[in-house]
């Protein structure tokens, strides 16, 4: 199932793993994430879609100066043979990188390069949980 980001969705980036812990400086997000779940939410009906399946694969790295960068893929990614097979790839590809801000129990990143639909969108994302 594509769902676009262009869609009026909130994309929960829940679950992560990092080196270090989320807390209440800006610093604290600073370092490399990686994906352990990916749940989209539509904000219309509150549903929420697992889209890339249970074992999503991803990392985010977080800068200090305010940059981050995204690159998530699905579960079960096989290498392609054909380009049918490669730009189905692509159903199960997030990769995007932007300014981010930090406000409460938030993040918003601010897209300026982004492999699906353009620049110039922003989404804003719950702060992550870390897990074991």
């Amino acid at each position: 199932m594509r769902v676009g980001h262009s869609v009026a969705l909130a994309i929960l980036l829940a679950s992560m793993l990092t080196q270090s812990s989320f807390g209440e400086e800006d610093s604290s997000i600073v370092g490399t994430w990686r994906l352990l779940s990916y749940v989209v939410e539509v904000q219309a009906t509150g549903e929420k879609l697992t889209v890339m399946g249970e074992k999503p694969n991803g990392y985010a790295t977080f800068l200090p100066g305010g940059r981050v960068f995204f690159m998530l893929t699905g579960e079960g990614r096989k290498p392609a043979k054909t380009d049918h097979e490669r730009a189905e790839l692509l159903e199960t590809l997030v990769a995007y990188t932007g300014t981010y801000t930090l406000g409460g129990d938030t993040w918003t990143t601010s897209v300026d390069v982004c492999l699906e639909s353009g620049v110039g969108w922003y989404q804003t994302s719950p702060r992550f949980q870390t897990g074991g």
